[in-house]
């Protein structure tokens, strides 16, 4: 029978969370997925210690606790891992693992003595990073072999992982969860909390539900069901005009013959190598790109950069949506239509003085947005119906080309829905949408033609593997 570590039955902490139901195992891997990310950071906040449940019944090893008991006692097992961890980037990986996360050594120890024993875990654990390495200078997946390492030596019997996979590759998540399957066959248990959920169908013993603040699914692994458990979480949150066939995923296919409006002939740049692509009409094309090589790409299609060689042919127009593009393109103060014109007044004179324009706008986008929310200001609306404003702009803009950058990321399940609903609705309006992105878990959240570049290059096309293909249908 396995071991209950912490128990928790229809807790509440007053404010957004009503119900929770969860059970934690000793040596078990459990997913949350949330339809609301507010609600998400609240339960992360209550298991890592920062606040307590207000009410319900919580155990810990079987034993009842209190609330306020219950605080204490995840401040002291619970080991937080939020992007790329906690740790100290002006300490050697060794003074990380074996002074800050080491119980039963003293802070005062001998150097040599701390790197021989971060070695010999190291070497067990089949790590490769040099534990002399300070962790300013590791990447983001380095960063997190690091702290799974220090939650082990600190005796930690839960680790808490938050939007993990926003960082990784693919290779990185199997690497992390390979070495997270060895920790828990020494008793080691991992809660995480993805806004993306194909690491959890893949990876979880256990996967919870938690809509509206209550937990309303718990599932083993055998039982997990993708579609059973989108049926559980979504919302009646799209308007008709999404809901048709074409809007969805499964049922939506980029042209593959129209206009090129976008071509890398052989590029080169500073750090850009013989970068070859092209995006059609119409076409969703994803990029999968690391930070210096997205740097290079989104500086020429702005016209900031120029290239040393090859072609570059650009649209006349290219709209950006950024990562966060609330607060770049959104003016709160004024109302949704106000705010569509404004994104208008540059291409069609006399916008805000004549009444047809508008009516027009209405008509076009109304079923989309809501009528009933036209006239509001954007305060008073959610941060579906502020990304969906955020994607009409450039629909009724029309651009030959609309770069996404990272649209997936830090939105919640309903949110993301809209959002790649949307992006399929500014292709079937004959726009083209490039996807920009550096994390795998983004990639596969929407049909496409994929390019991966790392380094400046893309890889060589002799290779012919599925995560390394130069253009590959995900």
């Amino acid at each position: 029978m396995n071991e209950d570590i912490i128990r928790i039955q229809n807790a509440s902490d007053g404010k957004l969370l009503k119900s929770i139901y969860i059970s934690a195992y000793r040596s078990e891997t459990i997913g949350i997925i949330f339809n609301n990310t507010q609600e998400c950071q609240s339960l992360f906040d209550i298991l890592s210690g920062k606040e307590k449940f207000s009410d319900g019944r919580i155990y810990h090893n079987e034993t009842r606790v209190t609330a306020v008991q219950a605080q204490t006692i995840y401040k002291k097992n619970c080991e937080v891992i939020e992007g790329a961890g906690h740790l100290i980037e002006h300490m050697t990986i060794a003074e990380n693992i074996c002074v800050v996360g080491s119980k039963k050594m003293g802070f005062f120890i001998s150097s040599k003595k701390c790197e021989k024993k971060t070695q010999l875990i190291f070497d067990k654990f089949n790590i490769k990073l040099p534990v002399k390495q300070l962790i300013i200078k590791l990447s983001p997946y380095q960063k997190i072999i690091v702290a799974l390492i220090k939650a082990y030596v600190s005796e930690k019997t839960i680790v808490l992982l938050k939007d993990m996979t926003s960082l990784l590759n693919r290779n990185e998540i199997e690497n992390v969860m390979h070495l997270i399957s060895d920790l828990k066959k020494q008793g080691m248990s991992y809660v995480f909390f993805e806004t993306y959920e194909g690491i959890l169908f893949r990876y979880t013993d256990t996967l919870s539900i938690v809509k509206n603040g209550k937990t309303v699914g718990i599932f083993k692994s055998e039982e997990l069901s993708k579609q059973k458990i989108y049926s559980m979480i979504s919302e009646n949150i799209i308007s008709e005009d999404m809901h048709s066939e074409n809007m969805h995923s499964e049922n939506f296919t980029s042209p593959k013959e129209g206009k090129v409006v976008l071509e890398f002939d052989r590029v080169c740049t500073d750090f850009l190598d013989n970068v070859s692509l092209k995006v059609r009409q119409g076409e969703i094309v994803k990029l999968f790109l690391d930070y210096t090589s997205c740097n290079h790409i989104v500086d020429l299609l702005k016209g900031e950069i120029k290239t040393n060689r090859g072609n570059l042919f650009l649209p006349k127009g290219i709209g950006f949506i950024e990562e966060n593009p609330f607060s770049s393109m959104l003016i709160y103060e004024m109302s949704v239509l106000d705010n569509l014109c404004l994104s208008l007044s540059k291409k069609v004179v006399g916008i805000w003085a004549k009444p047809k324009y508008r009516k027009s706008i209405i008509a076009t986008v109304g079923n989309i947005i809501g009528t009933e929310n036209i006239y509001k200001p954007l305060a008073q609306l959610s941060l579906v119906e502020l990304q969906k404003i955020v994607y009409c702009k450039w629909y009724l803009y029309a651009p030959g080309l609309v770069v996404c950058m990272r649209p997936f990321s830090a939105v919640d399940v309903q949110t993301r829905e809209v959002t790649g609903q949307m992006i399929r609705l500014l292709a079937s309006r004959g726009i083209a949408v490039l996807i920009i992105t550096s994390s795998v878990s983004e990639i596969e959240l929407i049909t496409g033609d994929t390019y991966f570049i790392q380094n400046g290059k893309l890889p060589d096309e002799n290779k012919t593997s599925k995560d390394n293909s130069p253009k590959s249908k995900v």
